[in-house]
C-alpha cells in the first residue's frame, strides 16, 4: 500500500506553527515532572509530545515565516493527525484565555507584567490546568443543553430567519398597530 502524502500550504503552516511554538512554551513542565514532582510517566508522554512538535517543525521550517508554498512532512500520517488534534485540543483553552483577557482589558483591568525582552509573561501550569477545566465544563454544559433541547423534540426557533410566518397566528395580530399602554 503507497503511503499517503499529505501536504501543508503555507496558511496551514502558520496555524501549526503557532500552535506548536506556544505548546513549546510549556517545555519546562518536562523539569517540573521529572525533578518536582517525579511523575515519570507524564515526563515520557511530554518528552514524545515535544519529539513529535520538533518532528514538525524540521519539516514546516524553524523561522516565523518560510518562502515555501507548499509543506511536506515526513511523519505518517497517523501521526500528524494525532498531533494536529493535540495542538487543537490545547489551543481551545488558550483561545478562552485570549477572549477572556480581552475583556478583563475592555473592562478596564491593568496590563500584565512583562519580561526584560517584552514578551508577556504566559499563564502558569496552574492557569492553564484551571482553564482547561473551565473550557471542559462548559463544553460538557453545552452539550446537556443540546441533549436536552433535543430531548423535547423542538423543531426551531419561532422567528428563525426565512423561517417566520408570513400571516397572523390564529386568532392573535401579528403586529400591533400601536404600543401598548404603559404599565405605569
Amino acid at each position: 500500500m503507497p503511503a499517503v502524502v499529505t501536504t501543508i500550504d503555507q496558511d496551514q503552516r502558520e496555524g501549526i506553527y503557532e500552535l506548536i511554538r506556544n505548546h513549546l512554551g510549556s517545555i519546562e513542565d518536562i523539569f517540573v515532572a521529572l525533578e518536582r514532582t517525579r511523575d515519570f510517566a507524564k515526563a515520557e508522554r511530554l518528552a514524545l509530545e515535544f519529539a513529535e512538535d520538533f518532528r514538525l517543525l524540521r519539516d514546516i521550517g524553524w523561522a516565523d515565516h518560510e518562502d515555501r508554498e507548499t509543506f511536506e512532512p515526513t511523519m505518517p500520517a497517523s501521526d500528524l493527525s494525532r498531533l494536529l488534534q493535540r495542538l487543537h485540543a490545547e489551543a481551545v483553552p488558550a483561545l478562552m484565555r485570549a477572549k477572556i483577557r480581552r475583556a478583563e482589558l475592555d473592562a478596564g483591568a491593568p496590563p500584565r507584567p512583562r519580561r526584560h525582552d517584552g514578551k508577556a509573561v504566559s499563564a502558569s501550569a496552574r492557569e492553564k490546568a484551571s482553564e482547561r477545566e473551565m473550557v471542559e465544563r462548559a463544553e460538557a454544559a453545552y452539550r446537556r443543553l443540546v441533549a436536552d433541547w433535543q430531548a423535547t423534540g423542538a423543531k426551531g426557533a419561532g422567528a428563525t430567519r426565512g423561517r417566520a410566518s408570513s400571516g397572523p397566528s390564529a386568532g392573535q395580530a401579528a403586529r400591533q398597530e400601536s404600543a401598548p399602554e404603559p404599565a405605569l
